[in-house]
């Protein structure tokens, strides 16, 4: 093994945060639960690359027995000490992915995992991709910038999540975007004042991502949505409704300048992948909680 791949500074992920998101109150509520989360975090930190480090380490450095640890745990956090660790390999191993060219199963010895085979089933598990698939992604999000087409694949469904994310008016665009209640030929007006701005403004913004105007991403979007429910048994005109568009000849126009091909001959080449249904599912989802 090059001993130069220990060298990446890496990202400054916290245990901490990934505690608080699990926690029922989100917060400690006294400092010695403060003090516990702080010598937890620097625990997991400093020993994670480790291979042989797990709950039973962990809890000797705790200086507590492993049920004691399991309960403390579990009372802040909900889940267990063996998640923690395993979380925090698996956040170390994204950054890795995304910000190096190691090869993947050399990430998966930086990170604490015995072999390549138990890495990528845990990685796949956690994010419904393998590292492989999750490194193309990361290259589609960089390359974004230069470049769009329809369709979409999996992957850059998953970049438009992870931004909408990080973005809220980009959030609420996407909602926007996908919601059944918008007329497409009515969506900037109402896109704007939703968002409380102008079009200008939300190209500019926009354009820091993609190089797309919101109108191009919306009708995109929504072509590409009515192609996946054409494929799940939608005539035409339902398709056409359920996705933003009212005019029909409108639909079927700007149809096949996006496939090359009427809504009444396309087919989609892999059914069993519908990424826009995918994203608006996960939006929505996210919503909800």
């Amino acid at each position: 093994m090059n001993s130069s791949v220990v060298t990446y500074k890496l990202k400054p992920y916290t245990v901490i945060e990934f505690i608080a998101s699990n926690s029922d109150c989100g917060a400690y509520s006294n400092a010695g639960e403060n003090a516990f989360v702080t010598l937890l975090k620097v625990n997991i930190e400093s020993n994670y690359r480790d291979a042989n480090f797990g709950v039973v380490e962990l809890a000797g450095l705790m200086q507590m027995s492993t049920s004691s640890l399991a309960r403390k745990v579990s009372e802040i956090t909900g889940c267990a000490p063996a998640k923690l660790i395993l979380e925090h390999r698996l956040q170390m191993a994204c950054y890795l992915l995304s910000k190096s060219d190691e090869p993947v199963k050399n990430i998966a010895w930086l990170t604490g995992f015995h072999a390549h085979a138990s890495f990528s089933r845990c990685f796949t598990k956690a994010y419904n991709m393998s590292p492989s698939e999750y490194r193309e992604a990361q290259d589609i999000n960089k390359h974004w910038a230069v470049y769009w087409r329809v369709p979409i694949s999996m992957p850059e469904a998953i970049v438009l999540l992870n931004h909408a994310r990080q973005y809220s008016w980009l959030h609420k665009l996407l909602i926007f975007a996908l919601s059944e209640k918008h007329n497409h030929t009515e969506s900037i007006p109402q896109l704007c004042k939703l968002l409380n701005t102008t079009p200008s403004t939300l190209n500019r913004k926009l354009k820091g991502l993609y190089p797309i105007t919101s109108a191009k991403l919306i009708r995109d979007l929504r072509l590409q949505y009515a192609s996946e429910l054409l494929c799940s048994s939608a005539t035409i005109t339902e398709a056409a409704v359920t996705a933003g568009f009212f005019d029909h000849s409108h639909f079927c126009h700007s149809f096949k300048n996006a496939f090359g091909t009427f809504p009444s001959l396309y087919k989609l080449k892999d059914k069993g992948e519908m990424p826009v249904s995918w994203l608006k599912n996960n939006l929505l989802e996210e919503m909800v909680k």
